[in-house]
């Protein structure tokens, strides 16, 4: 054949031609007779080569894995992610993919341009020293106590002269201190007879640290007051602070302190950015007990941001509650500050590794394998735990919100009692919120007990004793900084779940792969192996070089 193509180009021939052709053909012929003997498995386009396996095997993940366990691990691994990567991915991961790789380089970028800004601005050893010789406390760790406690609340009758009671007969005979306990104690801990775990001296009040501090050496019980009780306290055991030198403590004081700077840092480039072009979010969502993903929740560069387009970039699916989105889009803003500042905006995208990539679709892989292969898996594990898939009891409820703003608890009370008592009247949401312009009206909204724990905890509580159509009392919300009002709607009933329902199956489908992926994975590594062609003599020789430790430079 080849003396066939060459005399086509008579010109070119020569007598040494048939030689330089034979050795072609041979060294054609050299990677087909090599690649088998180095080959451990392949199946369609998954190649899985002893350099592979060797590579994988070097992973942090399989440092506890027993060297004659890990070529099989790894094996199984290698071909499990080259299973994910053979589908084509669906549009949304392509979004996911390509958010990734944007992320990515901009994390580079930003953490270059961070270490840089820090090191023209700070000298890190002479900040330590100088964080260490003004505070020395903040890197040391604290004395820690074990301490015996009889607790009685403030409410509680005669509690001072109870108190003084207790105290001298503890004193008269100590061995009485836990029986009193378990006997009078409110505490949380009066069953063990007031003893209580080791805590350390920076988690207690101040006076009452310095009162336990004077007390460590005797032992003696003594009688502590505080706006919650009155506290019968004895030291049992005191662990003094193990100081320590700067060089020794070193490794934490730059730890903390260039936590400390890079804080200062991201809140002087946050200052800048706010300056000259702001981003504009729409806070007042932070207050929702829900938030879907089609609402807009930021403006950057004039584009409307959804919630959903955040969580291409971090990560989660579906609605999340307002102070979950607070953290989410504060998150999202620091990166986004951070690449301006340093002009990462525009960096070019680094491409996502393959186990960064199988890890983004690994989820809707296994749900489709489960969904056309392990069907009957999946039907025995619901029959098997079908009690523990309850779809807990929901509350159809109206909000009105109105937030502190800048004001004190009692000052916002105040505030907005003319529209809290417009609302109580019966006066209809439009004109309430003509009259308040911060006030937020959610007309209805379905939540389940755990939605409402996410949101204010204060509000489930309140909720078992409401009757359907009653407008509550105003209720003060801690971690929204807002009063709310609530009219119960509906109570809808919990019910069980079912495979049939196309919602209930989703929820029983993501269940039974997180209670049972070590199976499914093993089911899909044994017949991908039946599948495709497995060299047992390959894999054999790469498990000896991995037990050898040898390690591959590829």
């Amino acid at each position: 054949m080849l003396s066939r193509v060459f005399s086509k180009y008579p010109c070119h021939w020569s007598p040494l031609d048939p030689v330089l052709a034979m050795l072609l053909g041979l060294m054609l012929l050299l990677p087909a007779c090599s690649a088998p003997q180095n080959r451990v498995f392949e199946l369609d386009s998954i190649r899985i080569d002893c350099s592979d396996l060797l590579s994988e095997a070097q992973r942090d993940v399989y440092a506890k894995t027993p060297p004659e366990e890990r070529a099989d691990e790894a094996l199984k691994n290698l071909i499990v992610r080259g299973l994910v990567l053979q589908a084509p991915p669906a549009p949304e991961e392509e979004e996911k993919i390509a958010a990734l790789s944007l992320r990515k380089a901009q994390r580079r970028c930003i953490e270059l341009g961070m270490r840089r800004e820090m090191g023209k601005r700070w000298d890190l050893e002479e900040e330590c020293r100088k964080a260490f010789a003004e505070h020395p406390e903040d890197f040391r760790l604290p004395e820690s106590f074990r301490l015996q406690m009889i607790f009685l609340s403030r409410g509680r009758k005669k509690a001072e002269k109870l108190s003084r009671e207790l105290l001298a007969e503890i004193r008269r005979n100590p061995e009485s201190f836990a029986e009193l306990a378990r006997k009078y104690s409110e505490g949380e801990n009066a069953a063990s007879g007031g003893l209580t775990r080791p805590m350390p001296g920076s988690a207690l009040d101040p006076e009452l640290r310095a009162a336990i501090s004077a007390h460590a050496d005797d032992h003696e019980a003594f009688l502590f007051r505080s706006s919650r009780g009155l506290s019968i306290l004895r030291v049992l055991e005191y662990w003094p602070s193990p100081g320590g030198t700067f060089e020794q403590l070193s490794p934490k004081i730059q730890e903390i302190v260039s936590h400390r700077l890079m804080a200062q840092l991201e809140s002087e480039i946050r200052a800048r950015v706010e300056a000259e072009d702001p981003i504009r979010i729409r806070k007042e969502l932070f207050l929702l007990p829900r938030v879907e993903p089609e609402r807009i929740c930021m403006n950057v560069d004039g584009k409307a941001l959804r919630l959903q387009d955040l969580q291409k970039v971090s990560g989660g699916t579906g609605p999340i509650s307002g102070p979950a989105l607070a953290v989410l889009t504060a998150r999202y803003r620091a990166r986004i500050d951070a690449a301006r500042y340093f002009d990462c905006s525009k960096v070019e995208p680094e491409a996502p590794t393959d186990i960064e990539r199988a890890a983004l679709r690994m989820e809707s892989f296994l749900e489709e394998k489960v969904s056309q292969g392990i069907t009957k898996e999946l039907e025995d594990y619901f029959r098997i735990h079908h009690a523990a898939f309850l779809k807990t009891a929901e509350y159809r409820l109206e909000f009105w919100i109105f937030p502190f703003g800048h004001l004190a608890p009692f000052e916002a009370r105040k505030a907005h009692r003319a529209a809290m008592d417009r609302v109580l009247s019966g006066k209809t949401p439009a004109e309430t919120r003509a009259a308040e312009d911060d006030l937020i009206h959610v007309e209805d909204i379905v939540l389940s007990d755990a939605g409402l724990r996410n949101w204010a905890p204060e509000v489930e509580p309140l909720l078992k004793d409401l009757d359907t159509g009653v407008i509550s009392a105003p209720i003060r919300s801690i971690r929204l900084r807002a009063d709310i009002l609530l009219r119960l709607k509906e109570k809808i009933p919990a019910r069980p779940m079912r495979l049939e329902a196309p919602e209930d199956r989703g929820i029983i489908l993501r269940a039974f792969i997180r209670d049972s992926v070590d199976d499914i994975l093993q089911k899909i590594y044994e017949e991908a192996c039946a599948t495709g062609k497995l060299s047992k003599d390959a894999l054999s020789r790469c498990q000896n070089k991995i037990a050898a430790g040898q390690e591959t430079s590829s």
